[in-house]
C-alpha cells in the first residue's frame, strides 16, 4: 500500500504553485490527516487543532501542526474500488483513502459528492467506532455535510481537517510562513 505524502512532501512538490494552477491541478477537496494521536501529555479533554473548541482560523491550525505526522489525502476516486458514486475511507487497501490505523474499520465511511451544490457529505458506513464532524456523530444513513475547515474524526483516534482546494493552498502557504518565522 502506498502511503499518502506528508504535508512536508506535498509542499515540496506543489507548494510553489499559484492558487489558480493549484486548483486546476487539484479540483477536489483534501483531508489533512493527523496520525500522531494520542499525543503524550495531552488529556482526553485537550483541544485539538480544528476542533470546535479551538480557534477556527487556519493560523491557529498552522501554528500547531507537526508536518511529519500530517498526511495529505485528496478526496478523489482511485482505481482501487468499484463504488463510483462515493470516495471510500477505511483501513483496507481497496478504499480510495486508506488510513492505516487499527481503530479505523476496513470500510469506515465514505464521502458523497454533490456536484450541483459543490459540496460533500460524509456518511459513516457502519464502522465500529463511528465518524464525527466537528464533534458531532455523522448520521449513519443520511450523513453530515462537510465544509472547508471542518474536523472529521474517524474512530476515536484519527483526526483530519477537510479543506477545499483553494483553502488547502492557502493553508500550505500559511504553514510555510509560520515555519519560516519560527526558524528566525
Amino acid at each position: 500500500m502506498d502511503l499518502f505524502p506528508t504535508l512536508e512532501e506535498f509542499q515540496r512538490t506543489h507548494g510553489a504553485e499559484d492558487k489558480r494552477r493549484f486548483t486546476a491541478l487539484f479540483p477536489h477537496p483534501f483531508l489533512l490527516v493527523d496520525l500522531s494521536f494520542p499525543r503524550s501529555g495531552m488529556s482526553d479533554f485537550a483541544t485539538f487543532p480544528g476542533s470546535p473548541e479551538a480557534e477556527k482560523s487556519t493560523e491557529f491550525q498552522a501554528s500547531t501542526a507537526g508536518s511529519s505526522s500530517l498526511f495529505v489525502m485528496p478526496v478523489a476516486k482511485s482505481s482501487r474500488n468499484t463504488f463510483h458514486a462515493m470516495v471510500t475511507v477505511g483501513r483496507a487497501s481497496n478504499n480510495d483513502l486508506v488510513i492505516p490505523h487499527g481503530s479505523v474499520s476496513k470500510f469506515h465511511a465514505f464521502f458523497r459528492p454533490d456536484p450541483c451544490a459543490e459540496r460533500y457529505t460524509i456518511v459513516d458506513a457502519g464502522s465500529s467506532f463511528g465518524t464525527m464532524v466537528n464533534g458531532k456523530e455523522a448520521d449513519k444513513g443520511k450523513g453530515s455535510v462537510v465544509e472547508s475547515g471542518d474536523t472529521v474524526q474517524f474512530a476515536m483516534l484519527v483526526r483530519a481537517t477537510f479543506f477545499s482546494a483553494p483553502d488547502f493552498h492557502d493553508y500550505m502557504h500559511l504553514v510555510k510562513r509560520v515555519e519560516k518565522s519560527r526558524s528566525r
